[in-house]
């Protein structure tokens, strides 16, 4: 295993203004410097980062990204050298996000960096540049609802991290909390555990259940929906019910 990030990259102009439909997959170690060492020719158009995933399987998630658009890979053909293989793609919009949104739902300690946050809080850039990012990185997340039932009830919270909150307390109070904690990554009254796993973690990840215990709510509605369900397989909750509609 191998901890760092993959990014997703776009061609921007001296404009702010997305370029093609050309993206960068890549992995650092660092991916502020290396968004920062892209950029360093100061070439009129920059790459600039659109989404960018916290992970301890770097070289992997690479890989299975590569893959899924291998034939969308942009080859440089010269006639004085051999043809070069890179790491751009030139894929449309929807196709991409879909295929990069059905990949990191079930990637195992993977989380998304809020890059909405991250862009907003640059103070080196245009609005209009700011604007574009933001406006791209909305677009890739599909919108959905978490819902839960408890005996047939609709206890569906506000957010789906109230919903899922909900969910593991109905849990642990019935089935008692330290047992749940024992089997469930996603509760814990240790938040260095999530520290020493993620180096860019935030206190916005996790939320407070108010006795003690925090429970990680940092992931897409997808797997808060397949967490859920399998708390109720592993504890035998059928009166319980998880789901999610897109809206």
């Amino acid at each position: 295993m191998e901890k760092g990030y993959v990014y997703i990259g776009r061609l921007v102009d001296h404009n702010g203004n997305f370029v093609s439909n050309y993206r960068k997959l890549g992995k650092t170690k660092d991916f502020k410097t290396r968004e920062v060492n892209l950029n360093s020719t100061h070439l009129p158009i920059d790459v600039v980062f659109v989404r960018v995933f916290e992970t301890k399987h770097m070289d992997s998630l690479e890989r299975i990204l590569h893959a899924c658009y291998q034939e969308y890979r942009v080859e440089k053909e010269y006639d004085w050298r051999r043809n070069i293989l890179t790491e751009w793609f030139d894929v449309d919009n929807d196709l991409f996000d879909e295929k990069i949104n059905s990949v990191i739902t079930y990637y195992r300690d993977t989380v998304a960096i809020d890059m909405v946050s991250y862009i907003e809080s640059d103070s080196g850039t245009s609005v209009n540049y700011k604007n574009q990012v933001i406006n791209e990185v909305n677009k890739s997340r599909t919108t959905t609802k978490l819902q839960l039932f408890i005996n047939g009830n609709d206890v569906t919270e506000k957010t789906a991290k109230l919903t899922m909150a909900r969910a593991f307390e109905y849990a642990c109070e019935k089935v008692g909390w330290d047992i749940v904690d024992e089997s469930e990554f996603y509760l814990t009254k240790d938040l260095n555990e999530y520290k020493e796993k993620f180096e860019n973690f935030k206190d916005y990840m996790v939320h407070d259940m108010g006795n003690g215990y925090f429970l990680w709510s940092s992931v897409s509605n997808w797997v808060k929906e397949k967490v859920i369900n399998e708390l109720i397989k592993n504890f035998s909750l059928n009166e319980m019910e998880c789901k999610f509609e897109v809206i």
